[in-house]
């Protein structure tokens, strides 16, 4: 019976897990192809919508690290990968102008943004752990190491998904702010626009998923020496 439940979960977890990423990817993918109507790349945008906020003290970089598009509090610093930075297209500006979005957070002090990036942190150190989860079960006899380490990994990767109303909050910053001043247009584009924002939420659901069905699977197939 356990075994059967493990299996309906792993699957229930793929499928789902799957369906999240292909919108999120096609999306991506149509929103890359429709230019950004005012001719404003990714950091340009982001450095507009910083001004509108009176936030000009926040920098915005090109980012070369592993972690690419993010907001570093404290620092001020914005940093985009190079496809954002320089893309002018919706998606581009789209993500942008996201994390424009907690800047604004930081500026009126909401006090969940350290925690999200706490967890951030933990999640991004924590994910080296899938290595260990793979082979943990060739080094060990018992299942109890499996099984700490392997609810450590979940436990992080749970609290990610936990920080979704923190980025639903920033987006619905930089709208507002995007509204007030008529960065956009209303219609079609400012519409899209905001799905693009919607269709990034879509990542942490995603990679909890997947956690869910990489430990879920080592669980129900490995049985102890």
């Amino acid at each position: 019976m356990l075994l059967k439940l493990g299996l309906l979960l792993i699957v229930l977890s793929v499928v789902i897990g799957e369906v999240f990423r292909q919108v999120r990817v096609r999306r991506d993918v149509v929103l890359r192809q429709v230019p950004f109507s005012p001719g404003l790349s990714g950091a340009e945008f982001a450095r507009l919508l910083l001004r509108l906020a009176d936030c000009q003290e926040v920098k915005v970089i090109e980012s070369r690290h592993l972690v690419t598009d993010h907001y570093v509090p404290g620092a001020k610093i914005l940093r985009l990968a190079p496809q954002n930075y320089h893309g002018v297209n919706l998606a581009a500006v789209g993500l942008a102008a996201h994390e424009v979005g907690h800047a604004l957070q930081e500026a009126a002090a909401y006090h969940p943004l350290p925690w999200r990036q706490t967890v951030i942190g933990l999640a991004y150190y924590g994910s080296f752990g899938s290595f260990l989860v793979a082979v943990l079960p060739i080094l060990v006899a018992r299942p109890l190491g499996l099984l700490i380490l392997g609810a450590c990994w979940f436990f992080i990767r749970a609290n990610s998904l936990l920080t979704l109303p923190v980025e639903r909050d920033a987006s619905s910053r930089v709208v507002a702010l995007i509204r007030k001043f008529r960065a956009l247009p209303p219609g079609r584009e400012l519409a899209q626009f905001e799905q693009m924002l919607r269709v990034a939420e879509f990542d942490k659901l995603s990679g909890f998923l997947k956690t869910f069905h990489f430990l879920a699977s080592h669980l129900v197939f490995w049985k102890p020496r």
